[in-house]
């Protein structure tokens, strides 16, 4: 109720919408209370989460993925194997189950609440939400004041949801010539700018005069442990265990090879480093923050 809710609001430009709709949330109108919030909040809006919170299961219910896998052929897989089969069935039946039960308690909750709307008050709104859905208009003169929130979601929301779907089923076209062009020049930019922070990276010297890491190359740019190690060696964090090393070795493949840290001193911003340990990040953020944007000459906080 909520996607085809917000999709109609998108549809209707947002505005006639709220005069459809009662003031407080579809989901706070099921049940008077937070009590969908709180589920939502606990195994969210999926069918086994709001049939646990209904009562029609328990609450260790397993999901799909937790007993025939997430790989892509997992339902085709279950259903082919002997061992699985009967399994699958009963879970599909259970599902087919808790749909039906969850449908005839939701179809009773929205039929116990009225449809409240100001919209006779708001002739402007009115107005233009009829010029705009001209069919819409008998059905709605006709509702009386004892019109429920089941007879909104009927007339309102139901064939959004078909929508919805028919528009997932048929896709969004695409050049896919294009997008591949696209592909190869971002794949050309990141070996350029990497070629370009390896070559910088590397000219560094250590304290000897040498090169701090000769083998730089090897280094994983998306191990937020390495990258730590290189930028953040020796950074404290909350207990005297949690210290960054100064110098790790690391695989790569099937050789090794050792980073010596830069030695940066990290901020010492709470929200810039680990809730648990105290060490320093090396998110996006933070790593935008050090490099500064070089192709217009802003120097970072590691210059």
């Amino acid at each position: 109720v909520g996607q085809a809710g917000r999709a109609l609001g998108f549809a209707l430009g947002g505005k006639p919408l709220s005069v459809l709709l009662p003031e407080k949330p579809i989901g706070t109108l099921l049940t008077g209370s937070k009590q969908l919030g709180r589920a939502k909040a606990s195994r969210g809006y999926n069918l086994k989460g709001l049939a646990s919170h209904f009562g029609f299961v328990d609450r260790n219910q397993l999901q799909f993925a937790e007993r025939f896998g997430v790989h892509e052929l997992a339902a085709q897989d279950a259903h082919d194997c002997p061992e699985t089969f009967p399994h699958f069935v009963e879970y599909s039946t259970q599902d087919a189950v808790l749909t039906y039960r969850l449908y005839e308690k939701l179809r009773e909750e929205l039929q116990d609440r009225p449809w409240v709307s100001p919209l006779g008050s708001q002739p402007k709104a009115e107005k233009t939400f009829w010029r705009r859905h001209p069919r819409q208009k008998s059905k709605h003169k006709q509702r009386s004041s004892s019109s429920s929130m089941w007879n909104m979601y009927e007339v309102y929301i139901r064939d959004m949801a078909k929508c919805l779907a028919d528009m997932e089923a048929v896709g969004i076209g695409v050049d896919v010539e294009r997008l591949q062009g696209i592909e190869r020049d971002m794949l050309h930019d990141i070996e350029y700018s990497r070629n370009r922070a390896m070559e910088c990276l590397q000219s560094i010297p250590g304290h000897d005069g040498t090169q701090l890491n000769p083998d730089l190359d090897s280094i994983n740019l998306f191990s937020s442990k390495q990258l730590q190690v290189l930028l953040f060696g020796g950074a404290p964090g909350r207990k005297p265990e949690h210290v960054v090393p100064a110098t790790k070795e690391f695989k790569a493949g099937k050789h090794t090879f050792q980073l010596n840290s830069l030695g940066l001193v990290p901020s010492n911003k709470i929200s810039e480093s680990s809730p648990v340990s105290g060490l320093p990040s090396v998110s996006t953020d933070i790593l935008k923050k050090l490099s500064g944007d070089p192709s217009k000459g802003l120097d970072g906080a590691a210059s």
